[in-house]
């Protein structure tokens, strides 16, 4: 009976090897089919975004530029102002850092 008690122990322990092998496998193919599925759906979703925007192209609201460009005046910019900027002989050929 020994003997016996030893092979069935071996064969026991070699199917829960065997199966968790193959448990392993099973998990790795899970995980490359996901990633498979991510990127089929990633390129998926790019591809509506670029159709969608070929469809729909961006158009410049020209009257609402054209109007607050009227209201702000001729030669008015956002960075000096309906003034424009001021000239100091003494800053003129002198580095110096913006905004001091």
């Amino acid at each position: 009976m020994p003997a016996s008690a030893a092979i069935m122990a071996a064969s026991a322990v070699g199917s829960t090897v065997y199966s968790i092998y193959s448990g392993e496998q099973q998990h790795k193919a899970q995980k490359k089919g996901n990633a498979a599925q991510l990127r089929i759906a990633q390129e998926s979703a790019r591809l509506a975004e670029t159709q969608f925007n070929k469809a729909n192209p961006k158009k410049p609201n020209v009257a609402a530029l054209m109007s607050a460009n009227r209201m702000a005046g001729g030669s008015a910019t956002k960075l000096t102002g309906p003034g424009g900027a001021a000239i100091d002989p003494g800053m003129l050929g002198r580095v110096a850092t913006l905004g001091a």
